[in-house]
């Protein structure tokens, strides 16, 4: 069963996909990984806020664990106060961790080594896209003026959904025009009585080639855009029915917009440049699954991802996530040790047949994700079939990040330093607590019973913390005092990619608001 990628025939059987939907699945890492270009350029929050033992919290990181998470009710606001008791948390944290050791049975289980080892290749491609993407944007201010008045403008159209088997209707049609041409492949695709209508703003959340297609250059009336591919066999088709200009007025709404239009402007071409990366990396890579073996996994994992609903897994908590992967893993090796197909061959990618064991070492690492938040039971093949594409597309992005030495990067590390010591200090904390016969605090858990829980246990052991490593901890007051929280309540989640969540939850192991420890650095 061939698998090279884009266009795909109706039968599953064949698995035959050609090599442009490589090029279509690489641009669903940019989509979620645009603001790695923005830090890249500013540089900054690179500075080093405090040092703990042998690892270091930066500025950047201190703001991402306080305003990429929802905070408890007693640091939830930005007060010195609030600060003071977010810096303490972080460096608690740390300590924590360093009392659970290197050898317990967290670190010991194959689960979290493949949890961390996934994180950090996560964030090794995204730093990879920003090295690709980042350096080869260059601005074009006739460019940008454009979109800058076409920020403002709020689009009426009428619009009509067709499948790749209407596309090449639709390009035949050279000798309509305008309104025509919509209403002949509205015809076409069986539309009855006026086509629907509805408003675009250049703020709607909207398919990026959508947008694109209707704030990148100035339209008329009657224009029609398309066929705008939406999805892997969807298209849509535009007509402009009317539009409504609203200017910016106030100097922080044009600064605000004009920021927005230059964002949008680099994502896209970030987008553009990471998509033929991609493609050109996989465009000569063939993967062929074997038609018994598919048929037997897609079986085993539909049930497993159909019940929850795809991509909803990794949401639920954060925590558990390396139990229930492995829990993945362990259903699907009870079945084929059954069934004795462990060793038997699955797919073969770029010339090495890849046995169902070898799938699901990668797998541990990498959990599936489906490019469709939503299907039905029959389309599952499809998209177990793309989703596993997009895993080794993954693997070969790997492959070229450890080449460059992406994993060796202090950004790297101490990314992947930040989720290895928070679930650690978790571990430990647990730990901690079932030997004084008390329950870890939930994140549904009351104030007062978090606040109980700090008072009666957690404040006074990390307190002794505190002090038992002090010598070992320094705080950079300068940069400390120059951070600026807000107060919204945020979960920042990435879409579309094996570990959505951006940081590790808050965490919760002191509320102590005094600073009496450490050497602090003026």
């Amino acid at each position: 069963m061939m698998m090279r990628v884009r266009t795909m025939t109706r039968d599953v059987d064949k698995m035959k996909i050609f090599d442009s939907t490589w090029k279509t699945a690489a641009a669903w890492i940019v989509i979620l990984t645009i603001f790695l270009i923005m830090c890249a350029k500013k540089e900054k929050g690179g500075e080093i806020l405090a040092v703990v033992g042998d690892r270091k919290i930066t500025a950047d990181e201190f703001m991402r664990r306080a305003e990429f998470t929802v905070r408890p009710a007693y640091c939830r606001q930005n007060s010195g106060t609030d600060k003071t008791i977010i810096l303490n948390s972080l460096i608690a944290e740390k300590l924590a961790a360093f009392e659970s050791g290197e050898d317990n049975a967290l670190a010991r289980n194959p689960s979290f080594k493949a949890y961390i080892r996934g994180r950090k290749e996560q964030m090794m491609r995204n730093v990879l896209f920003g090295r690709i993407a980042a350096d080869k944007i260059r601005p074009d201010t006739s460019e940008l003026n454009t979109r800058y008045r076409m920020a403002g403008r709020e689009y009426h159209v009428a619009y009509c959904t067709i499948g790749g088997d209407l596309v090449r209707f639709a390009e035949e049609q050279e000798t309509i025009s305008g309104a025509g041409l919509f209403d002949a492949v509205y015809r076409k695709a069986g539309g009855l009585g006026p086509p629907p209508e509805r408003t675009v703003s250049w703020e709607s959340e909207e398919n990026p080639a959508v947008h694109r297609a209707l704030f990148s250059e100035v339209l008329v009336r009657d224009q029609v855009i398309g066929p705008v591919q939406v999805d892997e066999e969807q298209f849509l088709m535009l007509k402009v029915l009317g539009w409504v200009d609203r200017p910016a007025v106030t100097d922080s709404g044009v600064r605000q917009r004009n920021d927005d239009v230059v964002e949008a402007w680099e994502r896209e071409k970030a987008e553009a440049v990471w998509d033929n990366y991609v493609y050109d990396l996989m465009k000569n890579k063939r993967l062929d699954f074997d038609p018994d073996m598919f048929g037997k996994m897609a079986a085993l994992f539909r049930p497993m991802v159909m019940r929850p609903r795809p991509n909803a897994l990794p949401f639920m908590n954060q925590n558990k996530l390396p139990e229930m992967q492995q829990a993945v893993i362990d259903s699907v090796r009870r079945e084929m040790n059954k069934q004795e197909f462990e060793g038997g061959p699955f797919f073969t990618f770029d010339g090495k047949t890849w046995t169902v064991a070898d799938f699901l070492e990668i797998y541990a690492s990498h959990p599936l994700v489906f490019r469709k938040s939503k299907f039905s039971e029959s389309e599952f093949p499809e998209q177990f079939k793309f989703a596993v594409a997009d895993l080794m597309r993954d693997q070969i992005i790997n492959r070229e990040a450890y080449a460059k030495g992406i994993d060796r990067l202090p950004s790297v590390q101490a990314y992947e330093h930040m989720w290895q010591d928070a679930l650690m200090a978790k571990y430990q904390q647990y730990m901690y607590l079932q030997s004084r016969n008390t329950a870890m605090p939930s994140a549904n858990a009351s104030p007062a019973d978090i606040e109980r829980i700090l008072d009666d246990y957690l404040n006074p052991y990390t307190d002794s913390l505190f002090v038992q490593y002090s010598d070992r901890i320094r705080i950079n007051m300068p940069v400390f005092e120059s951070i600026r929280l807000t107060r919204i309540d945020m979960v920042a989640l990435n879409r579309n990619v094996p570990y959505p969540e951006t940081v590790p939850s808050f965490p919760m192991l002191t509320n102590k608001s005094r600073l009496n420890f450490g050497t602090r650095v003026e």
